[in-house]
């Protein structure tokens, strides 16, 4: 998959990098995304 583009997020660096190794947040931020591996 490839995403593209640009989003600024309101939270500390580490904050974010947390959220985004966290599975089942990812997967809910990826509209259509059926599973995560």
């Amino acid at each position: 998959m490839r995403l593209e583009g640009e989003f600024a997020f309101n939270g500390s660096r580490q904050d974010v990098w947390d959220l985004l190794q966290d599975p089942n947040i990812l997967a809910n931020s990826l509209p259509g995304a059926k599973s995560m591996r």
